[in-house]
């Protein structure tokens, strides 16, 4: 059996933003459906993941004493391996260890397969890095070619919390959360893009409010590789120029809507998100250049600061970006199958999603053409 460390290994491509440790010759995959493929040619393929797990409180009533007790909660990510061009996972396991080694891949006689480890969680919860790999025969680089790079910038809906359950009421939990199966995996996959998700729930666009999960605004996270990362002892700059996208979706203002609500003064909130949103772009632009095509969509749970968005893009396209576009998700139909987790989109309205997003890009690239 071979070993290496995974940054031994150039043969490995990484997915999405990842971070190379260099210190532990590790690759750190921590956002939404980031991992890694390659080519593998043999009968054995295990990984060595390095995880840290969700812990957190939790008040409930006790069944004898009918007293109210807190107790701790531990949570771990999950993860799909998928096998060449198969959509549907040829495994999927919870990474349920500090640090352990998982099978990837057996067979009874050696075979050839497009290997690849896609991340299904959020980076805000957990942290997963492939530190080695064992197997029996030969790891070469991967020769599918994508169409080029889609990338979305989102919260909870992007981050797909929720979708696997109908319980409107229940809270948080990894099993319930399949980046895969998201409005924008999908996306990526009909139109053979490769995805890179930067999505956090409960994120806002504009920063300082109160009232929210995160006091900090997509705007302060996004330049980093990883801003929630502890492995690291300092945060990396992501490197735009290695990683050009030729699409960005932005779908934030939702949690922003419920910040404004929250605000002492909505009216001077709702002005600093239009601000803020606009330097977004800029921002965007300035990253990616001119022929980038940026989508400035809302949706599909609230749709509150949509003109300010619409109106932002339309500016925007006046004064000649012509490849500016702003996009509105179709409504969620409240008391039916769409419905997940706190009243986020399920797998049946993100697979909705999908085809009103791809229809669009669809018309985008066949108007640029």
């Amino acid at each position: 059996m071979r070993k290496n460390y995974a940054l031994d290994l150039p043969q490995i491509r990484q997915l999405g933003r990842t971070v190379s440790a260099q210190n532990r010759k590790s690759i750190i995959f921590d956002w939404t459906d980031s991992g890694f493929e390659f080519e593998f040619d043999g009968s054995l393929l295990l990984a060595e993941i390095i995880t840290s797990p969700y812990i957190w409180s939790e008040s409930i009533i006790n069944d004898v004493t009918q007293q109210s007790e807190t107790i701790k909660q531990t949570d771990w990510p999950w993860v799909i391996v998928l096998l060449d061009e198969d959509e549907k996972p040829y495994r999927k396991f919870q990474l349920n260890a500090e640090k352990e080694e998982y099978l990837l891949f057996s067979s009874n006689a050696p075979e050839h397969h497009r290997i690849r480890l896609i991340r299904l969680n959020e980076a805000a919860f957990y942290r997963t890095e492939l530190q080695i790999l064992r197997y029996d025969g030969t790891i070469s680089r991967s020769t599918h070619s994508y169409n080029g790079r889609i990338e979305f910038i989102g919260d909870s809906i992007t981050c797909g919390f929720g979708i696997a359950t109908n319980n409107y009421n229940r809270l948080f939990y990894g099993i319930d959360e399949d980046g895969w199966e998201t409005y924008a995996s999908l996306t990526a996959r009909k139109l053979n893009y490769e995805p890179q998700m930067v999505c956090v729930s409960g994120i806002t666009l504009s920063s300082g409010f109160q009232w929210m999960p995160y006091v900090f605004g997509m705007k302060e996270i996004y330049p980093y590789a990883d801003w929630f990362n502890s492995f690291s002892s300092s945060k990396q700059r992501w490197d735009f120029s290695s990683h050009h996208a030729d699409i960005v979706v932005v779908n934030l203002g939702t949690n922003d809507a419920t910040g404004i609500a929250k605000s002492d003064n909505p009216e001077e909130a709702e002005q600093k998100f239009a601000r803020e949103y606009r330097d977004f772009l800029s921002c965007l632009r300035e990253k990616y250049g001119s022929e980038t095509i940026i989508i400035c969509a809302l949706g599909t749970m609230d749709y509150y600061l949509f003109d300010h968005i619409k109106s932002i893009s339309d500016e925007l396209r006046a004064d000649g970006d012509q490849r500016i576009y702003s996009f509105k998700f179709q409504k969620m139909m409240p008391d039916s199958s769409d419905v997940g987790a706190l009243g986020h989109p399920t797998y049946i309205r993100h697979k909705k999603m999908s085809e009103e997003l791809c229809r669009f890009i669809q018309q985008i690239e066949h108007q640029l053409t």
